[in-house]
C-alpha cells in the first residue's frame, strides 16, 4: 500500500504539524482496533516527521491469554527518546496504547484515533479489547480522529 491511497494521511499530517512544531520530547499516541491500519499510519508520520515510532506489537510477550508487553523496553525506549539534552518526539501505536501509558504514567501529548470499518473481531482479544475501549474511550478521548475506507 503506498500513502498515496489514503489522502486522509495528509490530514493526519496537519493535525500533528502545530504539535510537533517544537522539536522536543512529546509523545503522540495512535490506537485504534486490530487491522485498522495503526503502524501504516505510525510508520508514514515517523518517516514524514522524522521521529521514531514504537510498534507495540512488536514488545508483546506471546501466550499470556492477553496483551501483555514487556513495558520495561518500551519505558526504555519512551525515556530514551524524549528524554535527554537533545529530546525528540516518539509515535507510540497499539490496540491498548493508552493503558500501557498509563501504566508506564506516560501522558500522551497528542492522541490520534484510527477508524477503519471493520467488525472488530480479534478473535480471542474482542473481549479484552471491548474492555478497554469501554475503560478508556480512545475515540472520545483522542484528540483527533481519522477516518479511513474500507479496504478492498
Amino acid at each position: 500500500m503506498r500513502h498515496t491511497e489514503y489522502p486522509q494521511y495528509a490530514e493526519a499530517v496537519a493535525a500533528l504539524e502545530p504539535v510537533l512544531d517544537v522539536r522536543d520530547g512529546k509523545v503522540i499516541a495512535i490506537g485504534g482496533w486490530p487491522l485498522a491500519g495503526k503502524t501504516t499510519l505510525g510508520r508514514y508520520l515517523a518517516w514524514q516527521f522524522n521521529v521514531s515510532l514504537i510498534e507495540t506489537d512488536l514488545f508483546i510477550i506471546p501466550n499470556q491469554g492477553g496483551i501483555v508487553h514487556r513495558e520495561d523496553e518500551i519505558a526504555r525506549v519512551i525515556e530514551h527518546r524524549i528524554g535527554g539534552a537533545y529530546p525528540n518526539p516518539v509515535i507510540i501505536e497499539g490496540a491498548t496504547v493508552l493503558k500501557l501509558l498509563a501504566r508506564l504514567k506516560v501522558k500522551p501529548d497528542f492522541t490520534i484515533y484510527l477508524e477503519r470499518p471493520t467488525d472488530h473481531d480479534a478473535h480471542n482479544l474482542s473481549a479484552e479489547l471491548t474492555a478497554y475501549h469501554g475503560e478508556f474511550r480512545p475515540r472520545e478521548a483522542a484528540d483527533f480522529v481519522l477516518e479511513l475506507p474500507e479496504e478492498d
